[in-house]
This record gives structure tokens, sequence and C-alpha cells, in this order.
């Protein structure tokens, strides 16, 4: 049993609560990690708040990257010392989703999930957030949810292909499957936009709109490679958008977590254009589209990390960054000590606020 210092939740809005945890070593195809850095996501902010199902008291922290540092029973290809990135992403290996190439959607029953190895001073079991239990300094997760990072990256900036990187650029490249030379709208510019927008610029994409209500975001938007900018507290975003485009563009990614932004996406696509659902609203927030919305084969898809195949993909990802082709570095807005955790989650509303990432 190892005594560690994690941040956990133990009721919801509430801060965090920094303390020494136990964590039991890792078993059969599990791997443990000695954290390095973990982001700060929205989705870890969601949970923290109580706006979507998990029992507290629990860990959050999902986007992650460290050193490996012990080895469970039947794992192979890692050793110890190795720097990994860590996912929530894994892989059963057995359900239909699996073995039909879709490991993003696996809906195998996570071993973790079943039974933390996470307990409190009182002997309470912790539960993780989201399969990783970031906010710690060592964790256990499956074999299936690291990929090793080479020595040239940044463990910091590794830290982000696991969730903000490969939901923004993946939702482009694997779930709406982008024809080069189109035109794209993403609403919402902060992290995971800017990587859509640098995944459409990847893509080849002849045209990239940028929309939010946050100047400075905007100009980050410019910076990974919009060509147009909307700024949407100033003027209407769909009919700039069917201006710049002349009637409509073949994309929108819809990554801000507002469902009426749904809505305004009707009005932006073209004929035969696609609207993709990258983040994730409220749980209970409806919204309405008319019958006629999608004539035209217009449609609408959600997209689940990306489609990113992880094992496959962050690889891949990393080869760009090395080759200077993809922005890591930029996303990374400041580094905290886990006993900051608290600031830097209430830093993540301020308008510059990218990424904050805890390191360790």
């Amino acid at each position: 049993m190892r005594t560690v210092k994690a941040a956990v939740c133990y009721e919801y809005g509430s801060p965090l609560v920094v303390e020494e945890v136990h964590l039991e070593p890792p078993g059969r195809d599990e791997v443990e990690v000695r954290m390095e850095a973990c982001a700060i996501c929205h989705s870890d902010i969601h949970i923290i708040d109580g706006e979507w199902h998990y029992e507290v008291p629990l860990i959050p922290g999902h986007e992650a990257a460290g050193s490996v540092s012990r080895i469970g029973a039947d794992v192979e290809g890692i050793a110890v010392g190795d720097r990994v990135v860590v996912s929530l992403l894994w892989s059963c290996h057995r359900c239909r989703h699996c073995l039909e190439g879709e490991p993003y959607l696996c809906i195998g029953d996570h071993p973790l999930e079943l039974r933390s190895k996470f307990t409190n001073r009182d002997g309470r079991e912790l539960n993780r957030a989201l399969k990783v239990a970031g906010f710690a300094e060592y964790t256990v997760v499956h074999e299936t949810q690291i990929v090793k990072v080479p020595n040239s990256i940044p463990i910091v900036s590794a830290a982000l292909l696991a969730c903000g990187v490969i939901t923004g650029l993946g939702a482009v490249v694997n779930t709406a499957h982008f024809r080069f030379g189109r035109s794209v709208a993403v609403i919402g510019c902060g992290g995971v936009g800017l990587n859509t927008v640098q995944g459409a610029i990847l893509a080849g994409a002849v045209q990239v709109i940028g929309i939010d209500i946050e100047r400075g975001k905007l100009d980050m938007a410019r910076a990974f490679g919009a060509t147009h900018v909307v700024h949407a507290g100033e003027t209407d975003p769909v009919q700039a958008v069917m201006d710049l485009s002349s009637g409509g563009v073949d994309y929108v990614f819809v990554v801000a977590g507002v469902t009426r932004l749904l809505e305004e996406a009707a009005d932006m696509i073209c004929k035969g254009g696609r609207i993709i659902q990258v983040g994730m609203p409220p749980q209970d927030d409806t919204f309405t589209y008319t019958g006629q919305r999608f004539m035209g084969q217009r449609s609408l898809k959600g997209s689940s990390m990306g489609g990113t195949n992880f094992q496959r993909d962050v690889p891949r990802l990393m080869d760009l960054y090395r080759q200077g082709r993809l922005k890591l570095d930029e996303l990374v807005t400041r580094t905290y000590p886990l006993e900051q955790i608290n600031e830097a989650i209430a830093a993540v509303a301020e308008p510059a606020t990218l990424r904050n990432v805890i390191t360790f």
C-alpha cells in the first residue's frame, strides 16, 4: 500500500481537499504511474460541481502524463521509468465496439471503476472520476490507458494529448471524416476548440471561421490557423458565417457546451453540411429543430473523445508536434502545484485561460 497526496472531492461545489490517501499496487494488466502533470479540463469541473453523476468522495483529473513506477502481471511493452500519457480511453478488447475497431466506445466493465484501489485515512473508498484519478501523486490505470512519450516532448505538453487535443482534432479527422478543401466554423475557441481549428487546417480546410465571445480566444484562434474570426457578442454569428462563406459552411463544430448553439449551427451549414457536437452540454438541457431543418442532406453527429484510437493516434500526433506542425506548448496557460489546485480551477474561468496544468 502506497501513501500518496491527492485532491479529493467530498462535496459537490466545495473546494477539493488535498490530503494523504492510500493506493493499492497494480494488479493484472495494470500499471502504476507517478504523475508529473495533469491538466484541468472542463469535464473535471462539471464533475466537481455535481453536474455529472459521479458518487463522492472521488479523485478527479484525467488529462495526464507521468512515468511508470510499478507494473502488474501480464503487462508487456512497458518498463519502469517509461514516460507516458495517461488517458480515460481504454479498451477491454472484447466488447463489440472494441472488436469493430471503435475502442473509444468501449462498453466493457473497467475493473478500476468496479474497485478504485484508492482509500482515505478512514478506510473509505475514493472513486476515480473518468477512470484516471490524475489529481494524485500516483495512480493505477489499465495498460491500454497509456502511451509512451519520447524524451523530446515536454511532459506538461504531452499531458494535453490525453484529452483536449485528441477531442478537438479527432472530431475533425475521425468523427467528421473531413473532406479536403471544405469550409469550417468552430463555435467555442477555448483549449478544445483551438485543437479543432488546427485539426481543420491539418485536414486541408480552405476556410476556418472561429467563433467566440472572448476577444483573446479569437486572437488565439487566428494564431492556430483560423482564416476568419467572429465575435459572437458583437455581431450575429449566423449572419456572419453566411456572409463569409457565401451561403453556409460544410462543417460546424460546436465545441462550447451550450445547447442552444446546436440550433444556431443548423442555420450555418450549407446543403450536405454537417454539425459535429464536441462540447458536453448539461445533461438535462434540450434543443429544438423544425421538421425540415435537415432537408438537403444536412446532418448532426456527436463526437466521443474525437473518435480516437488512443494507441494509434497519439503517436502520430507526437510526430506532428516534433515536426512543428501541431501546437501543444501554446495551449498551456499556467502550471500550479497540487496544493494550489483550487486556485487553478478557479482561474479556468478567466478569459485568457486555455489549459491550467497541475504539476507534481
